[in-house]
């Protein structure tokens, strides 16, 4: 009976394993090989949530005209300054409201104003008028700016002035218009000596303050120059009675020495000065220095100067002279 009941069981469960009739079992599908070949793939750069917007170039300064200026000296009166500079008395006077015209001082700075009748000229003409414009003067020719870098990242410029004109000019100034690594930066030139003589040349100097950075480049506009009237007696006929001058061996230094001279009748000099200006092969200016005395000069006597001239740029070819002296 027991053998009978377990043949009975396996029956069953033989049966309940058996596929359905029409039913097809699918064949098991093989499991594929997959090959993983590593390799190298490029970071992307992640890119910015708005547009960057390159920052907005150095506005370039509105160029203002250089004002006249007097500096009174000894034995000067301000009946003879406006004369000098063809305006009135009282003209003068109201541009220097806070100054005494009988207590003036050796040294008071004047302002000039501009003759009568250049506002009225103006006015008819259209333009606006502006006081202490500068006066133009045909003869007085400023050259390209020649720029250097020192040692302590500045920058210094020279503006050649030519006085092509038959007279002396004074008071002269331009504007320099330095571009330095892509910024442009405006600067005032002034002049090393107040009187420029007929037919010599001299450098404006502009400096610029740390940190300037090459390449460099500039251009200039004369802003002030005023001829030297006819007979004018504030300045005294010095000059260079003797001369030397050694140019070192790497031509980078040039010394100057050399004796002043006074003509034998007149007054003596108690101010005197010697620009110093030296040049490259191709006329260049490379350097300048300014040499004052520390006493009188007496008519018919000499006085003798000594300088050091060293180059901001290409070796030294040559070195000129220009004498200043006032009674």
């Amino acid at each position: 009976m027991l053998r009978r009941l377990l043949f009975a069981l396996g029956l069953v469960l033989l049966a309940s394993c058996a596929p359905a009739k029409g039913l097809t079992l699918p064949a098991p599908s093989p499991t594929p090989t997959v090959e993983i070949t590593p390799f190298h793939t490029l970071t992307t750069a992640p890119r910015p949530s708005a547009p960057v917007t390159p920052p907005a170039p150095t506005p370039i300064p509105t160029l203002t005209p250089t004002q006249l200026t007097y500096t009174v000296v000894k034995n000067d009166d301000m009946a003879g300054i406006a004369l000098h500079f063809g305006i009135s008395l009282q003209a003068l006077k109201t541009a220097n409201p806070k100054i005494n015209p009988r207590i003036m001082s050796i040294g008071t700075v004047l302002i000039i104003p501009r003759p009568e009748g250049t506002e009225a000229t103006a006015a008819a003409s259209g333009q606006t008028p502006t006081l202490g414009a500068p006066t133009p003067v045909v003869g007085a020719a400023p050259a390209t700016p020649a720029c250097y870098l020192a040692a302590d990242q500045s920058a210094w410029c020279f503006v050649l002035v030519q006085n092509t004109a038959g007279q002396g000019i004074e008071n002269l100034s331009a504007q320099v218009l330095l571009v330095a690594s892509g910024k442009m930066i405006a600067r005032e030139a002034v002049a090393p000596l107040d009187l420029l003589p007929a037919g010599q040349a001299m450098p404006l100097i502009a400096h610029f303050q740390p940190p300037v950075a090459a390449p460099l480049g500039a251009n200039a506009t004369l802003t002030g120059a005023y001829f030297l009237p006819k007979d004018d007696t504030r300045y005294l006929p010095a000059t260079v009675d003797t001369r030397e001058t050694t140019i070192s061996a790497d031509a980078l230094t040039a010394r100057v020495r050399g004796t002043l001279k006074l003509p034998g009748s007149g007054p003596a000099a108690q101010t005197l000065w010697v620009l110093g200006v030296a040049y490259d092969s191709t006329g260049q200016v490379v350097a300048f220095r300014k040499w004052s005395a520390d006493q009188a000069l007496q008519p018919g006597e000499g006085l003798p100067f000594e300088m050091s001239i060293y180059s901001l740029g290409a070796a030294i070819a040559k070195v000129e002279l220009l004498v200043e002296a006032r009674p």
